[in-house]
């Protein structure tokens, strides 16, 4: 294998670097707990510097600076005002219309919507409205009573079976009239 070329590091590492060097005489004031002396001699840190000044620029126009007259001012185009030219605006299309208005609308962009691709339940039958219901009774007990007279049961129930389809039918006038005359007339053909 072959020496890889070493690379210069410090003595001591991160941690225990080298210690400043001071002359002998900052070493002893240092000691003592002296102030160091204010005024240095030269040092080669500190190189002979010049101030540096800078050079304004003067601007030298070739005409005279002088008061203009009204006259040169309006001739000059000074007072001439530039045709107001609005900036180009930005062309909605109907996806960013339809965007707005589904914010201005519900309060949410749809675009940040995530939509879930699970089926949603399965709705449940519509419900059957009062007059519907009140015709399945009315059916229901014309079945039973045709059971009863099957079985030699008329006189008992009869009656009762009658005057509840009564009131069923009573009820349906009070929902629906015409619906009821479609009803009285397929209960007369059975």
């Amino acid at each position: 294998m072959a020496k890889q070329a070493s690379m210069p590091f410090t003595e001591g590492g991160l941690w225990n670097t080298r210690r400043s060097e001071f002359s002998p005489e900052t070493a002893k004031l240092l000691k003592s707990g002296e102030s160091l002396p204010e005024n240095l001699g030269p040092s080669s840190t500190q190189k002979n510097r010049r101030p540096v000044t800078q050079n304004v620029p003067r601007h030298t126009s070739s005409q005279q600076t002088r008061i203009r007259s009204y006259n040169d001012i309006v001739r000059s185009g000074a007072y001439e005002k530039e045709d107001y030219r609005p900036r180009p605006m930005k062309v909605r299309t109907e996806q960013e219309k339809e965007r707005l208005s589904s914010i201005m609308a519900y309060g949410i962009d749809p675009s940040k919507v995530r939509y879930n691709n699970e089926q949603l339940p399965a709705s449940p039958p519509p419900e059957l409205d009062r007059f519907d219901e009140l015709v399945n009774e009315i059916e229901e007990r014309k079945t039973f009573l045709d059971q009863m007279i099957s079985l030699g049961k008329k006189k008992e129930y009869q009656q009762v079976i009658s005057n509840e389809i009564a009131e069923k039918i009573r009820e349906m006038e009070l929902i629906d009239k015409k619906r009821t005359k479609d009803l009285e007339r397929r209960l007369n053909e059975q």
